[in-house]
């Protein structure tokens, strides 16, 4: 149970992290990841709002659901499907849109890793 809840814990903070980094900073953030900036107003508005509040929101989740033991399981299963989904959508850029830069590569191999111990903890530890 232990590594679980760090497991969510530590990516708790990582999201929360992040979406504080985006809300604040949203071009310096961009430049960072993407190695562009936005070149609209609305478009760093939307960047604060879906990489900063979601981001925010998902790392609260994940926190809050990660401290009972009662809804550790889902909160693993919750993040496995954040992993999930963002490396589908990466995968699918690389695929359509190429000339990925390394930070791509690096997000995919780190959500695909964290799905997968996910995957393992959650075939380890049964409901309770």
């Amino acid at each position: 149970m232990k590594f679980g809840k760090y497991l969510c814990l530590l990516n708790a903070v990582i999201f929360i992290v992040y979406g504080i980094f985006y809300m604040l900073v949203p071009a310096a953030m961009s430049t960072y990841v993407t190695d562009s900036i936005p070149t609209t107003t609305s478009a760093l508005i939307d960047m604060r709002a879906i990489y900063g509040g979601m981001s925010i929101a998902i790392g609260i989740v994940l926190a809050i659901l990660s401290l009972k033991n009662k809804t550790l399981r889902t909160a693993i299963m919750i993040l496995m499907v954040f992993m999930i989904t963002m490396a589908s959508g990466r995968m699918l850029g690389v695929a359509l849109d190429t000339g990925a830069n390394s930070k791509m590569y690096y997000y995919l191999i780190s959500e695909v890793l964290i799905a997968l111990v996910c995957g393992v903890w959650l075939k380890r530890i049964k409901d309770d």
